[in-house]
């Protein structure tokens, strides 16, 4: 059977004798605590069809003591690793047990040739080791250790006196292969064949896991090429490579002289990711009339189902779908419908689904939906006034004008206006305190061609003008403007005959006592009865810690309102949040101040000169949120901060 010797070229000690101390002692002058030897690489050990049978590792010690010495010898990662770091293989620490390397003397000096015989499985992990780490081209540190607490032993680490005996035998003939890597369907694999046995055959078998593709005969012969079809990804559905096996397996005559394997990776195609087809199909929300659903995707009233189906590669299955639209992700298993409702955008509205097969891998769509942008319909308008018969203004009259402005969104599909606008006006008379409300009574729908409105007339039932309206009662009138999707609604009133103050919503004016000025009258207030202030005229408004209307407008009309918020304590050098405002639009105003414990009230918005830690600062946050800043050079005890604003509804 064959032999190799194996002779380090280097050990952490110098050659001479040296005292090996307990290798976990924790005195700090005992030195060496292990000895490190490197051993070359070794290509016959490395090499193909070589098995490991036998490893012998010699040593050179000597002992005075009446006591014997153990040794213990393991592989090492490095020559500079810890003395308790060891190599591993196949989970386990390349380590073999503690043996006497010196029996005891009687005073003098008793020196050993060492043979440890490594069997079982410390035999197993260092012929495992050792092939792996020669294979790599790498060299393999023996550690040597003093294993016994309180005790020492003396050895020579002259290179040597420590080689390692290692039998071996070859199983047969060794192949090899052209390539590393291989496509399916494409790489040539050339297998060649290194004769160990003199006059014998080869059969070599290419497998994945346990399932042969191929198995060829050569005869006498050194060589074969084999390309691996597509379709053994069938053997791999789940991952993107597979080991190839190549198996060569030596007889001669009928007797098998053992195999010999080596591998390939395989890879998959370039063009190896799945497919897939999608078809888009509209849908509505509930509550769309058939006769609203047009041929066009609509904003907020439509939605869309996408029908997915995926074609996976090379033996694979699909796995999933991802889909996005509108900032939202969906996912399924497998082939089917993820349907998406209601579409929020408009205009050109973009979305991916991507296909994803079992091997995890995947490809991505893009696609686009062309939807159509629409809105509730909005009421820019509406007013209504006593008239008389004949259509004209009086504030006696037992008739009624609505005056309707107001738009909806315009839906072209195919060069035609697929939207409409309608309404109707609704009126109840006004109950008394206490009283149960009157049900609403219904007034004839209009109808319009176009998508807004900007119209006057005369409110009638069943195509006449309603001429029931009681000058001496107050009535509730309910505007419903209506596309094909939905409704918006708007609400007025009218007084009595006996009016006490008349507002025109649409400009503001107030009348006392009588109706209000026109919109071209050039006055925003008309007393109808002589105006007796005894006091004086006073103008005031009232701080509150609720929202307050103080009765002033912003120059675009819309009111101000006013709001106090109070409290102990603000955050030095940061941000308190005092407080949220719902609904700000415009910010008018800030003021207060903030009490500090030195007494010394310091106004908002205050900036000291080159002195930041000073400043007390306010402002409202898009959330609404009251935000008050203060810096660290003192502490507040309470603060009383007013916001002036206008509101986007008022």
């Amino acid at each position: 059977m064959p032999a190799i010797t194996l002779t380090p070229t280097a050990c952490t000690e110098a050659a001479g004798w040296r005292t090996l101390y307990y290798y976990l002692t924790t005195n700090s002058s005992y030195y060496p605590r292990q000895l490190i030897f490197t051993y070359p690489t070794s290509e016959v050990l490395g090499g193909a069809g070589i098995n490991v049978t036998g490893i012998v590792i010699h040593g050179y010690v000597r002992n005075s003591s009446s006591v014997s010495k153990r040794l213990r010898m393991g592989c090492k990662p490095s020559a500079s690793a810890a003395v308790n770091t060891w190599s591993t293989y196949g989970g386990s620490n390349v380590l073999d047990g503690a043996f006497t390397a010196a029996g005891a003397s009687n005073g003098s000096y008793k020196y050993t040739e060492v043979s440890r015989v490594l069997s079982g499985d410390a035999l197993a992990r260092f012929a495992g080791y050792m092939r792996e780490r020669f294979a790599a081209g790498q060299p393999v540190y023996l550690g040597v250790i003093q294993p016994d607490d309180g005790r020492s032993i003396q050895v020579n680490p002259e290179l040597g006196r420590w080689t390692i005996a290692i039998t071996y035998e070859l199983l047969g003939n060794v192949p090899s292969t052209s390539v590393n890597s291989a496509v399916l369907g494409s790489t040539a694999i050339k297998t060649t064949l290194s004769k160990v046995v003199g006059g014998s055959t080869t059969t070599l078998r290419y497998k994945i896991g346990s399932t042969v593709l191929a198995e060829q005969n050569l005869g006498t012969g050194t060589s074969h090429t084999y390309t691996v079809p597509t379709s053994a990804g069938q053997h791999f559905p789940d991952t993107p490579t597979a080991t190839l096996t190549i198996e060569a397996e030596t007889f001669v005559g009928s007797t098998s002289y053992g195999t010999v394997s080596t591998s390939v990776t395989l890879t998959l195609p370039s063009d190896a990711a799945p497919t897939a087809a999608c078809t888009v199909s509209r849908t509505w929300v509930s509550g769309v009339a058939s006769s609203a659903r047009i041929a066009a995707y609509v904003q907020s009233k439509s939605g869309a189902s996408f029908a997915l189906t995926g074609t996976a590669k090379y033996g694979a299955s699909v796995a999933s779908f991802r889909l996005t639209i509108d900032g939202k992700t969906y996912t399924r298993t497998g082939n089917g419908s993820i349907s998406h409702s209601p579409i929020s955008g408009s205009g050109t509205v973009s979305y991916t689904y991507t296909v994803i097969d079992s091997r995890g891998l995947s490809r991505v769509y893009t696609g686009t939906l062309t939807v159509l942008e629409w809105s509730t319909p909005k009421i820019t308008g509406f007013k209504v006034a006593r008239v008389t018969s004949g259509n004209v203004e009086d504030i006696g009259g037992t008739y009624v004008r609505a005056t309707v402005q107001g738009s909806v969104s315009s839906l072209v599909v195919g060069g035609s206006q697929k939207n409409s606008i309608k309404y109707n006006v609704q009126y109840r008379e006004i109950a008394a305190e206490g009283e149960a409300e009157n049900p609403w009574a219904n007034t004839d729908t209009l109808s319009f061609s176009a998508t807004s409105v900007n119209n006057s007339a005369m409110l009638k039932v069943g195509g006449e003008p309603d001429g029931g309206i009681s000058d001496l009662s107050g009535y509730e009138f309910r505007l419903r403007l209506s596309d094909i999707y939905a409704t918006s609604t708007a609400l007025d009133e009218l007084p009595t005959k006996d009016v006490l103050m008349d507002i025109d919503e649409a400009t503001g004016n107030i009348g006392f006592g009588g109706s209000a000025p026109g919109a071209s009258e050039d006055v925003g207030y008309r007393f109808h009865q002589p105006v007796d202030m005894l006091y004086g005229a006073r103008r005031y408004m009232t701080y509150s810690t609720q929202e307050t209307d103080t009765g002033m407008r912003w120059y675009n009309g819309k009111a101000i309102y006013c709001r106090v918020f109070t409290g102990t304590s603000l955050t030095n050098n940061g941000g308190t949040d005092v407080g949220t405002i719902t609904g700000i639009n415009a910010l008018v105003a800030v003021q207060g101040y903030a009490l500090a414990d030195t007494g010394a009230r310091f106004p908002v918005n205050f900036a000291y000169h080159n002195n930041p830690q000073q400043m007390l600062s306010v402002n409202v946050q898009a959330s609404g949120a009251v935000r008050v800043f203060k810096g660290d050079a003192w502490t507040a005890q309470s603060y009383e901060i007013a916001i002036l604003y206008t509101k986007t509804e008022g």
